[in-house]
Formats: C-alpha cells, structure tokens, sequence
C-alpha cells in the first residue's frame, strides 16, 4: 500500500488524525485510528497519563551516533564530552549544549530518542531525497493537489473501495 492511499484515508475520513496536534510529516510519531472513538480514547489516555507520571521516562543513549528529536527536528549526537553534548542537525549545521542543559531538555521530553526502526526510515528517506529528480518533485505535487481537492469537497482522481 503506497503512502499516498493512507494519506487519501486521512482525506476521506476513513481514518481518523488530529490534525492540530500530529504532523503527518513526521509518520513515525503520528498516531491515526481507525474511528473517532479510538481517537477520543487515545486524546483522554493521552492527557491523562501526561499528568499521572512521576518519574521522568525519557531516556537517551549517550552515544556518538544516536538519532534524536529535538522541537520537530531530527539530530545526531556527535560527541558528548565530560561538559558538552556536539549535535548535528540534517543540514549538517554543529550547536553543543551543555551536559547538564541536555538532560533537563531529555528529562522533560523536549528531546527525544529516535526508535531505531525511524532512524532507519530517516536514512532510507535522506537517500531518496538526495537522489530524487524534478519529476519526483512533480509528482509529489500532484498527490498534494489530489489531498487538497479531497479535502475542499471536490473530486479526486484517486479512488479507494473499502472491502
């Protein structure tokens, strides 16, 4: 199933995302249910358990290597020092951070590890991109015009028959 069919989904109302809180850029992290039922569960459960942990639950490997989050954004821990965490970001831009700054920004969620089934997709995505051609461009164009048609009620060439 190509990833434009989840995204029709989404369009059609098939499948349920809240769209003001998940970026369907980043699939990884999004969560999409298949009812609205399942979504208001999973908001209530989600705003619930924010306010029921006690102890900090991000952890981090400290490692030179390691794919992060950090505001939406993907980096990569370069060095980590006695006193400084180097982070590279994916336009190869270098910021350290203060050791101790690191793990209060980790402790508090702002900077979240990366599964590695997602570091891998991130590096599968970073190789496509790097090797993709204007008609590559093109045609990501013409699914994001189809996703707009869909969601402003008019028709879209895609079609999907649920079984």
């Amino acid at each position: 199933m190509g990833g434009y069919i989840v995204f029709e989904l989404i369009a059609f109302g098939f499948l349920i995302v809240d769209l003001e809180h998940e970026l369907l850029s980043e699939p990884g992290f999004t969560n999409v249910c298949v009812d609205s039922l399942s979504a208001h569960i999973y908001q209530h459960q989600k705003l619930g358990s924010s306010k029921q942990a006690l102890v900090p639950l991000h952890t981090v490997l400290m490692a030179s290597g390691t794919a992060i989050v950090w505001d939406g954004r993907p980096w990569r821990i370069l060095n980590v020092g006695a006193s400084d965490v180097f982070l590279e970001d994916e336009s190869r831009d270098i910021m350290s951070l203060q050791l101790d700054k690191f793990q209060t920004l980790v402790a508090s969620g702002s900077i979240t590890g990366l599964p590695v089934e997602a570091d891998q997709r991130y590096e599968l995505a970073s190789k496509i991109m790097r090797r993709a051609a204007p008609v590559d461009l093109e045609g990501a164009i013409q699914r994001a015009s189809h996703l707009d048609a869909a969601g402003v009620g008019a028709t879209c060439l895609c079609t999907f028959q649920p079984d």
